[in-house]
């Protein structure tokens, strides 16, 4: 798996994490599908979409939880959603093929380690880029 070579801390609520930065369309369909290496604690992908609006993302052929924390267009903190892995090594399915729905204005995404987030406040918390 290739991700694009952009690497990024980005400071939200205090808090510092590496992400991987994803802008095209290949990238973000892709995110952690078939990584079996835990990423790890402080580090994540950032999923960067045009316009503000809805993402829907899945865990097909992810094999450990995570989360997904979203941003509008300002970087504001607005919403966080558990994700259960998907199908893992040995073939068993969890969250598989629930999808999973951003809130209506998300313009950046990050998927990190459940737990991560924890210092974050909802409408308070900004990414600084």
């Amino acid at each position: 798996m290739t991700f694009l070579t952009e690497s990024k801390n980005l400071t939200i609520g205090g808090k510092t994490i590496n992400v991987k930065v994803l802008t095209s369309e290949e990238d973000k369909t892709r995110g952690y599908q078939f990584q079996k290496k835990v990423p790890d604690f402080n580090q994540g992908l950032l999923f960067v979409f045009n316009s503000p609006r809805s993402h829907s993302f899945h865990m097909n052929h992810v094999y450990f939880d995570l989360e997904l924390l979203s941003f509008d267009s300002r970087g504001v903190f607005i919403g966080i959603q558990p994700m259960e892995a998907g199908s893992g090594p040995e073939g068993k399915t969890r969250g598989a093929y629930r999808a999973y729905q951003t809130p209506s204005n998300t313009m950046y995404v990050i998927e990190c380690q459940p737990g991560w987030s924890s210092h974050l406040k909802r409408g308070v918390s900004r990414l600084k880029f």
